[in-house]
């Protein structure tokens, strides 16, 4: 048993380090007021100098001003012993059994000091009374009113033990559920300090157990709930509780400072250290001990002084906002986000940053203060809730002349569309323009909550909760364990890894602290049952069902819950179902074996089953086996949420068409200079080189081009020819465009002549022309360009006829005979059968007569002529006549070919169409494939070759 030290220690810093608050006094005036505030002192009648009066009985009622808790802590007390009374009271008045402590001893003792003790009002009611006898008057008390964030410990986070020894003392760097119990023995240490007269503790400090911490400001506040204490008892008296006190020192002999209060209660109560004039950066002390050997446990919460990581609470924004979040409880920050939020690029080390996730993320902010090796985590969710807009029926492509409207459908009736184009639920392409033009599709909403359930104080009506028996002929008792109340930090028969349930339920309420969950309250039963606490039942299927929750009106419906749960891997499943009418259910998926050791938030979309539905059940289960239970499930703030239309959220859906700009067709067709000359047609309008062009000549031949053009055309015949153009460009297609092409009349020349007398020049010869546009020029063989040739000798003349505008000619032939001379009575000719060939001939008639040819051959016949004009001279004597024959030749065998490619690797979709002209009519054809018509199609990627053969035989 640990040996009491009566050396007198009180610190009185406590009373002058105060910041200016509302005081109030305990007397007649405020007998019975009920006070609304959360920052006040309290003292006895007498004030803080002076001394409460006799025969008092007053009390007063402090009220929570934000709705949670209340607390009042004691800074200062001296109160007549076994005579005079101070009571405090959860609630309204002093209902005895609302009693939360009494103080009925003297001033702080040597080893009992009650500064520090911390009374919690869940009710948000604390009521003070001073009861006082007729005789002997003391200097009173002093109460520090306040509401703290949470008047129930914090789950534990941490349970490393405390040091045995100053210098081995646990460091901790963030108390806030810090978890440790004294013990009825330490090790001796620190035995040359002399406790009674040094003064620096209400008791000894050579038995204890030490924390050490670094300070990050200059006052540092550690809240403490003290609970299951155990001990003996000092004269009949139970004396249980913890003495604590920290100090700057280095652990050497008498080097010990005190910097807070002493608190030892003497009794099983929560309380409240307070250290002041640290130096931020320094290591202090912290001193545990359990009174007269107590055990007690202790879990501590720290309000100040220390790394106490916060980023406030979580926030709902709707798709595209911005939301503001803060960090506090240290120094430095960095802040990261899960999933990754690019909106927190640049503002990591901010305490206050400005985001726009585009979905529900988790920033996490990691506080670090003096003591870098310590930093606080605190997590904040930013809920998105998005009503995800979209709209079908618009298409990726379109021409700038459709004019047809586009029906546009959307996933919600109220919402609207805009745009180039757009009127009502119609998108126009023709009104829309050419270009990539965007249609919006906008849905205005708002967030609305179906439901939620914290279970405080109790759940909603519609509950239900039972269980199926999974193995009957399991050994073990079967049943349900599902129930609501506090959270009781059991875990079932899963002793040996102690991952209990929480202690502390997940809603930030100060008033209470419920859960639905599993074996809150169960204890070792009979035989075959092994329902320990916390635990959940073996071979059984326990559920919990939701009331029928309704969504009628609601899309995009998610449900949230917080989850505290551990079933064992592999063998105890978790699942959590959603249904409509409580009979069919369909698993969201959750995971089958939760081992937390924290709340966590689960947010599944169940918009699949509960969008426009009347009712919605959800329900959480646990299937079993034979063997080790774990804590089960533990769950609250159950939430259904989902949007509906009207509101000041927006969610858009954009789309993006094309409107093609339609292909132009114009080109330019000009007239051929002369009936036997070709035109060129160049296309002139805007196309891209994916377009393709259906091109019409109307009866012209193709002498070489294709595709776009240009192309070289021959035109048959004299007359009017129509060309159209049409083009298709992304599956546009052009208007027609038309032109007429006109082939001129041929130039045409006759002759007529008188002839010359023998011997003599004086014949003449007279050219006529028609055609073209009868304006010429003329051009004699003799050089003359008249109209008419004079002084002609005999012979045969050749007059080239031109027709000024254009260039066109023609020539005509004048033989000038010799009278007297000989005559000859025709010529006559065989043309050449294929162009290029020489198997011409020509005959002239004339008598017995020498005949001389213009190629040099004599005779009345010569052969073996090519195409051309042949001369022949007859001769009698001095006097001779001359006369001229033409021997022609077809035109060269022309062919011009349109091709159309194949569309795709492999098709056999290709073709290709023959014009033909020049050598004689009546072609035939022969194909590299074996075909013999003008024009083959169906064919593949290739090259092919054809032979055309005209009646005379020629190629």
């Amino acid at each position: 048993m640990r040996k009491l030290f009566l050396s007198i220690t009180i610190l009185l810093f406590l009373l002058n380090n105060i910041i200016a608050q509302t005081t109030y006094l305990l007397n007649s005036t405020n007998n019975g007021q009920i006070i609304t505030t959360c920052d006040a002192i309290l003292y006895d009648s007498g004030g803080e100098f002076g001394d409460y009066g006799n025969n008092e009985d007053y009390e007063i009622t402090f009220h929570s001003n934000n709705g949670g808790c209340i607390r009042a802590i004691l800074q200062d007390y001296y109160i007549e012993y076994s005579y005079d009374s101070l009571y405090i009271y959860d609630g309204i008045g002093s209902d005895p059994t609302k009693l939360l402590g009494n103080v009925i001893s003297d001033y702080p003792l040597s080893t009992v000091n009650r500064v520090g003790n911390a009374y919690y009002a869940q009710s948000g009611y604390i009521t003070i009374r001073l009861w006082t006898d007729g005789a002997t008057v003391k200097s009173g008390f002093k109460f520090k009113i306040d509401c703290p964030a949470n008047c129930i410990a914090p789950p534990i986070t941490g349970t490393t033990p405390a040091g045995d020894y100053c210098n081995s003392a646990t460091p901790i760097c963030d108390f806030n559920g810090y978890y440790g119990n004294t013990s009825t023995s330490y090790p001796t240490d620190h035995q040359e300090i002399d406790y009674y007269n040094m003064g620096i503790f209400c008791g000894g400090i050579n038995n204890n157990s030490w924390l050490s911490f670094i300070a990050d400001s200059t006052t540092a506040v550690l809240d403490v709930w003290v609970k299951n204490c155990q001990g003996s008892s000092l004269s009949g008296n139970p004396i249980k509780g913890v003495q604590m006190q920290i100090y700057e020192t280095d652990c050497v002999d008498s080097n010990f400072t005190p910097v807070s209060n002493c608190w030892s209660a003497s009794e099983q109560i929560n309380g409240q250290i307070v250290a002041y004039g640290l130096t931020v950066g320094n290591e202090y002390k912290l001193m545990i001990d359990g009174y007269a050997s107590d055990n007690c446990e202790y879990i501590f919460a720290a309000s100040s002084g220390l790394v106490v990581a916060d980023a406030g609470h979580d926030k709902t924004i709707c798709e595209g906002e911005t939301v503001s979040l803060n960090a506090s409880g240290g120094t430095n920050v960095i802040w990261t986000s899960t999933p990754s939020d690019p909106s927190l690029s640049g503002q990591e080390n901010n305490f206050t940053i400005n985001v726009s996730p585009a979905q529900t993320t988790t920033y996490t902010a990691t506080v670090t203060g003096s003591n870098p090796n310590c930093p606080g985590i605190a997590d904040v969710v930013v809920f998105v809730n998005s009503a995800d807009a979209q709209f079908t029926g618009l298409g990726t492509d379109y021409c700038e002349n459709d004019g047809t409207p586009v029906t546009l459908n959307g996933n919600y009736s109220t919402g609207t569309f805009s745009g180039n184009g757009v009127s009502g639920n119609t998108f126009t392409p023709s009104s829309a323009g050419a270009g990539n033009q965007s249609v919006t599709y906008t849905f205005n909403y708002s967030v609305v909550t179906a439901f939620f359930d914290d279970f405080d104080p109790t759940p909603q009506t519609g509950w239900t909760h039972g269980y199926d028996v999974i193995n009957s002929s399991g050994t073990h008792t079967k049943g349900n364990s599902w129930e609501t109340g506090n959270p009781t930090g059991g875990y079932g028969q899963n002793a040996s890894t102690k991952n209990p349930d929480p202690i502390i339920d997940h809603t930030s309420t100060n008033n209470d602290n419920n859960v639905y969950g599993q074996g809150l309250g169960n204890t070792t039963s009979t035989v075959n049952s092994d329902i320990e606490l916390g635990g959940y039942y073996h071979n059984s299927r326990e559920w919990l069902i939701s009331p029928a929750i309704d969504c009628s009106n609601l899309s995009n419906t998610v449900l949230s819950f917080w989850r505290y749960a551990n079933l064992e891997t592999s063998y105890d499943e978790a699942y959590v179902y959603v249904s409509n009418d409580g009979s069919t259910w369909h698993d969201l998926g959750e995971p089958l074996y939760p081992t937390d050791d924290h709340w966590v938030q689960r947010i599944i979309n169940i918009s699949q089953w509960a969008d426009g539905q009347s009712s919605v059940y959800i329900k959480w289960t646990s299937e079993s086996d034979n063997y080790t239970t774990y804590s089960g499930w533990n769950i609250d703030d159950v939430t259904i949420t989902g949007v509906q239309p009207g509101g000041s959220c927006v969610s858009t859906d954009v789309q993006t068409t094309n409107v093609h700009a339609l292909p132009t067709a114009t080109f330019n067709a000009p007239n051929p200079n002369c009936s036997n000359s070709n035109s060129t047609i160049t296309y002139t309008g805007s196309a891209n080189s994916g377009a393709t062009y259906s091109w019409n000549f109307g009866g012209g031949n193709v002498v070489s081009g294709s595709g776009q053009g240009p192309y070289a055309i021959s035109w048959p015949n004299v007359q009017n020819y129509n060309v159209s153009l049409q083009v298709t460009e992304n599956g546009c297609t052009s208007t027609v465009n038309n032109q007429t092409v006109s082939v001129p009349q041929a130039v045409t020349a006759t002759t007529s002549s008188t002839n010359a007398d023998c011997g003599s020049s004086n014949g003449t010869a007279t050219v006529n022309a028609s055609g073209g546009t009868n304006s010429y020029s003329y051009l004699w063989s003799n050089g003359q360009t008249s109209q008419t040739a004079t002084g002609l000798a005999g012979g045969t003349y050749t007059v080239t006829v031109t027709d000024v505008p254009n260039g066109c000619s023609t020539v005509a032939t004048a033989v000038i005979s010799e009278n007297g001379g000989p005559v000859i009575s025709s010529i006559t000719g065989q043309d050449v059968t294929c162009y290029g060939w020489n198997d011409g001939s020509a005959t002239a008639n004339s008598g017995s007569y020498t005949y001389t040819w213009s190629n040099g051959q004599s005779g009345a016949t010569i052969t073996g002529l090519q195409a051309g004009t042949y001369t022949v001279t007859v001769s009698d004597g001095s006097c001779s006549s001359t006369a001229s024959i033409t021997i022609t030749q077809p035109n060269d065998i022309n062919i011009g070919a349109l091709v159309d490619s194949i569309n795709c690797y492999n098709y056999t979709d290709g073709s290709v169409a023959l014009t033909v002209n020049g050598g004689t009519s009546g072609y035939s054809y022969l194909w590299s494939n074996g075909d013999t018509t003008q024009n083959i199609t169906n064919i593949s990627s290739g090259t092919y070759y054809v032979t055309v053969t005209d009646s005379h035989s020629c190629t």
